[in-house]
């Protein structure tokens, strides 16, 4: 990562030398249009591997969140404006997720994640990274990790996101992208990291051959129904998905910045000819 860091930020001109100079040893030509496609494939399989065990991490809090919902009940608020939240107690739910996992792992995780996006994000603005960043296998882990991951990550990915998506055409995105309140599970089901291939096939099964909602479309659902996490409910979901991610994302902290950056992301698509098309 270090290596790669330096050679992402490097723009040093080549030396000019004239006939009778001395010999001296001359820079090769660097910068993110040198980093090759084999070390993104490389940073990929670490995002991927880590992002898996984060999410595999969250299912599992999720289903304690859930347990712990048929446990308590849920407080109907037909009539309040506020959001519903779901559990009765919730300073017991708090503490009874937060024993059951280890904060420091989760920690040590993000820190990891935010290094890989960092680089990723350095290099976003050569056009030859962007291509490679936005393959179906990219985009798809990307957003994948979005509901899952902390503040740091969140917000970092989000940044990334917006700077891949103004620079495609949205007729041309290939990505798997379920419903925010659905199991990410499906997405990196597998040890071995989901090729291109792979998530063109999720994408086919997913669509059971209507082709009348695209890739782009199903990106533009993430991203409002993220927008609307912190709006007031009229009442109590009946989904229990929907009510446990919920919690989750309020118990992390992330609710009201994941709702914020995606009205931005959606603001900024809106500004572009093709961007917003889909959105309207």
């Amino acid at each position: 990562h270090g290596l790669a860091s330096q050679v992402a930020g490097s723009k040093e001109p080549a030396l000019s030398l004239s006939a009778t100079s001395a010999p001296r040893l001359q820079r090769s030509q660097s910068g993110p249009d040198t980093l090759s496609k084999s070390l993104f494939d490389l940073m990929y399989a670490e995002l991927y591997t880590a992002l898996r065990s984060q999410i595999q991490a969250a299912t599992k809090k999720l289903g304690e969140i859930e347990a712990i919902m048929d446990e308590y009940g849920t407080v109907s608020t037909a009539s309040s404006p506020s959001r519903p939240l779901v559990a009765v107690t919730s300073l017991s739910m708090t503490s009874q997720i937060q024993d059951s996992s280890s904060s420091q792992e989760y920690l040590d995780g993000e820190n990891y994640i935010y290094r890989i996006l960092r680089l990723l994000y350095l290099v976003s603005w050569s056009k030859n990274c962007q291509k490679l960043l936005s393959s179906p296998k990219w985009i798809s882990i990307l957003i994948a990790g979005i509901s899952v991951s902390g503040l740091g990550v969140q917000r970092r990915t989000m940044r990334l996101l917006r700077k891949l998506l103004i620079n495609v055409d949205p007729s041309q995105v290939v990505a798997y992208v379920p419903s925010l309140f659905t199991s990410r599970l499906d997405i990196l089901d597998s040890e071995i990291p989901l090729s291109d291939d792979d998530i063109n096939n999720q994408v086919n099964d997913d669509a059971q051959g209507d082709d009348r909602v695209s890739s782009a479309d199903h990106i533009v659902t993430y991203f409002l129904e993220a927008a609307t996490v912190t709006l007031p409910l009229p009442r109590v979901s009946s989904d229990k998905k929907v009510s446990s991610m919920l919690e989750f994302l309020q118990q992390k902290g992330t609710s009201e910045s994941l709702a914020a950056d995606s009205i931005v992301v959606l603001r900024i698509l809106l500004g572009i000819p093709a961007w917003r098309k889909v959105i309207s």
